[in-house]
């Protein structure tokens, strides 16, 4: 699976900072395969279209952009060792990091996902009629 997003996007269109280029592929495969999971691979079928709608271009650009914000939040969380910083003194410059917290760390990462596809209905914990082909399966007669 490719990353939804190269470095070129992250820095000029997101106006990312906080990942050096060398480590970006990484961040954002990451990045990518959290949100295929987010959208149960919604994303998947909206990326891989040949000539999208504007409605669909727009999504796109969600898309992308979450992306950037997850793959930003794996990068801090990383950055901190897995620790969040408890307290920071200014003079001799003294940080202390707290022990990772999972459900903070989730929380933070569902959040970037969310601020750009919670409105999207990518998200959607359903599914939508015929999203999956036709299923005969059930019938509600």
């Amino acid at each position: 699976m490719a990353a939804y997003v190269d470095y070129a996007y992250y820095s000029t269109t997101y106006g990312g900072t906080a990942i050096a280029t060398a480590e970006f592929t990484a961040y954002a495969n990451r990045a990518s395969a959290y949100i295929d999971y987010v959208t149960m691979d919604r994303a998947v079928t909206l990326m891989s279209l040949v000539s999208p709608s504007p409605e669909e271009t727009a999504l796109i650009s969600k898309v992308k952009n979450a992306v950037c914000a997850v793959a930003d939040q794996f990068k801090n969380y990383d950055a901190i060792g897995g620790g969040s910083i408890s307290s920071e003194s200014v003079g001799s410059h003294s940080v202390s990091y707290a022990t990772a917290d999972r459900k903070v760390y989730a929380a933070n990462v569902s959040n970037a996902a969310e601020i750009y596809l919670a409105h999207s209905g990518l998200m959607f914990r359903g599914f939508n009629a015929d999203e999956y082909g036709s299923n005969t399966l059930f019938t509600w007669d």
